[in-house]
């Protein structure tokens, strides 16, 4: 799997807010299934394959299928997104 770097790698990592000031800690979500943990309101989560998605957007994309027949899991990759840390995007 390549690395596709991109604005979650990109990202300016927070600076404090001096001193006295409580910092903001992001909350961080975790999938009961596999483990996997994230920080992003925006970050979809796949409670069947186990993969991240930046958006729900990406998410979308890997899901095969219709709700009549069914859904199914794509492959990420076989669907054109790329991942940056194991997480899936529609963006390059």
């Amino acid at each position: 799997m390549d690395h596709v770097e991109c604005t979650a790698c990109t990202a300016p990592t927070p600076k404090g807010l001096g001193r006295g000031r409580q910092k903001e800690r992001p909350e961080v979500a975790t999938c009961g299934g596999c483990g996997k943990r994230w920080i992003g309101d925006k970050i979809a989560h796949c409670p069947r394959c186990h993969e991240t998605f930046t958006d729900a957007a990406a998410f979308d994309t890997h899901m095969g299928g219709n709700y009549r027949s069914g859904l199914a899991c794509l492959q990420p990759q076989s669907v054109g997104l790329s991942s940056c840390d194991g997480i899936w995007s529609t963006k390059t």
